[in-house]
């Protein structure tokens, strides 16, 4: 099967529905975010690799991005940025629950304290490989900022809550181009950090894995470029040693 070309005739059937003047200003940013939820589906149904999503956390995680990217593409905007905050927020439990294997010292209220406890965890359990502690430490605090700036959107009256108050059934069919941009923005955010992620926990399965067929995975949601550095990302020796270090 040519995942490419099943994942394009997949967003095709996803986005027939969708409204005339979203198709036409947001497909390519659409398609981009369908991608990496189809690499993610594919992770975590892979025989190689659905071990490494297999918590109740990874399957809120998944779900919430599904319900997010729907409702975005329904024009739910605030409910889309709702659910997605949820995905954040479990993700992050799944890979804590990843490195230490149960929920013991995870915090169900606080995300900084869960931030803070994968900080340490990855400290503690790589002394001696300190690129791959770095970058797992970068991912984690690049989805903390936001997570940040999506609580800051769905607790406060910004102007974009201001801008996307309905009066009536009426007015949930007119689109906010505006608003929706920005909704689908911290949608491809957080689409791009949860595979990025996915990928590094994954990594001791796809490093075995043939050079064409991890290639031709990457080559879904990933242009060239992407493709070849995160490829060397995932087969480089150190960060092998890493994630063993990890499991």
């Amino acid at each position: 099967m040519n995942l490419k070309y099943d994942c394009k005739n997949q967003f095709d059937m996803f986005i027939r529905d969708c409204h005339a003047d979203i198709k036409k200003s947001f497909n390519d940013s659409l398609y981009k975010v369908f991608c990496r939820i189809y690499t993610v589906n594919y992770l975590k149904n892979r025989i190689e690799t659905e071990r490494f999503t297999r918590t109740e956390y990874f399957k809120i995680v998944f779900s919430c991005l599904l319900e997010s990217v729907q409702l975005l593409k329904s024009n739910y905007l605030r409910g889309s940025v709702l659910v997605l905050r949820s995905a954040l927020e479990n993700f992050l439990k799944h890979a804590i629950f990843t490195v230490q294997g149960n929920s013991i010292n995870i915090n169900e209220k606080s995300y900084l304290a869960n931030k803070k406890l994968y900080d340490n965890l990855i400290i503690d359990e790589n002394p001696n490989t300190q690129e791959y502690s770095t970058f797992l430490q970068l991912l984690n605090s690049q989805m903390h900022n936001l997570y940040h700036n999506i609580s800051g959107i769905s607790h406060s009256l910004v102007s974009g809550s201001r801008d996307n108050i309905q009066s009536y059934f009426s007015d949930l069919s007119q689109i906010n181009m505006e608003h929706f941009r920005s909704t689908l923005d911290l949608l491809d955010k957080a689409s791009d950090l949860i595979l990025d992620w996915l990928l590094i926990i994954c990594q001791t399965s796809l490093k075995n894995w043939e050079k064409e067929h991890l290639s031709e995975l990457l080559s879904v949601p990933f242009g060239p470029k992407r493709k070849i550095s995160t490829y060397k990302k995932l087969t480089h020796k150190d960060f092998i040693e890493g994630f063993n270090a990890l499991i």
